[in-house]
């Protein structure tokens, strides 16, 4: 039977870690987005938290190669996320890179 196509998710092609990181990131952009009172999207785009999650930048540097990151974002945002990633990948590119972890 063939699988009716749906919208492809936000967290497709993301590993199980990916996708777990993707939540965390959502989770610190909504609560960012709640404070200043604007929308989720304003903070940064699902595509860009998605972008984080496949290139997990560790530095600055490589947050500003993510997807809409922009040198203001980075300025009013950056650091949040970066220590976000930090903190639930350890800092570990190996395992938390977009392979699917299924051994």
């Amino acid at each position: 039977a063939k699988k009716l196509s749906r919208k492809p998710s936000q967290t497709e092609n993301l590993s199980e870690k990916g996708q777990k990181l993707f939540e965390e990131l959502r989770k610190l952009r909504y609560e960012l987005a709640r404070k200043r009172g604007i929308p989720p999207y304003m903070v940064f785009s699902d595509k860009t938290l998605r972008d984080m999650c496949i290139r997990l930048p560790l530095t600055e540097e490589e947050l500003l190669d993510v997807n809409g990151m922009g040198e203001k974002k980075l300025e009013q945002y950056g650091g949040l996320f970066l220590e976000k990633i930090k903190t639930v990948t350890g800092g570990d590119r190996e395992t938390w890179g977009t392979e699917n972890d299924e051994q």
